[in-house]
């Protein structure tokens, strides 16, 4: 069952960049209960060429790549396991991966995508959001008083 976004937490961490401006990062990874307690120390790893590049260091994140990771070995072990070259599944699977293409061209339009646009999407949808001080009040959790009356015990 999914979470309500209005019961989902993601951690929101200020820091310092090189350039001394502060600035806040709202992490791609939520939960339902807070990771930690407020005034926590955490790490955020920063580009120094782009103070906008920063990622939150967390062991959650080795984790569910490790989770992902996982999952797709025994995928792929249960799958050499089960399957068998026959005439009959080469030539289905042929028909499938043609159709999936087929599908996904369809669905991309018929103006294909650059590779310019593809990592400008990709930079937007993964990329961790950091906020300003002037864009501070567009993060949901930004504000410590907000958590405290959810979260009594969140405080150090």
């Amino acid at each position: 069952m999914a979470v309500p976004a209005r019961l989902r937490t993601t951690p929101v961490v200020e820091y310092v960049g090189p350039d001394g401006r502060k600035r806040y990062l709202e992490s791609l990874v939520g939960s339902s209960s807070p990771f930690g307690a407020v005034g926590d120390a955490v790490t955020v790893l920063v580009q120094p060429e782009d103070p906008e590049k920063a990622v939150l260091k967390s062991s959650l994140t080795y984790g569910v790549g490790a989770a992902l990771g996982l999952m797709g070995l025994a995928s792929c072990i249960a799958f050499f396991a089960v399957f068998r070259a026959t005439p009959f599944s080469l030539v289905s699977a042929a028909g499938v991966v043609t159709w999936a293409a087929y599908q996904f061209r369809r669905s991309t339009g018929a103006k294909p995508i650059t590779s310019a646009i593809w990592r400008k999407f990709k930079d937007e949808a993964f990329r961790p959001k950091v906020f300003t001080d002037a864009t501070k009040a567009e993060i949901s959790w930004a504000d410590p008083e907000a958590v405290r009356p959810r979260w009594p015990n969140s405080r150090k």
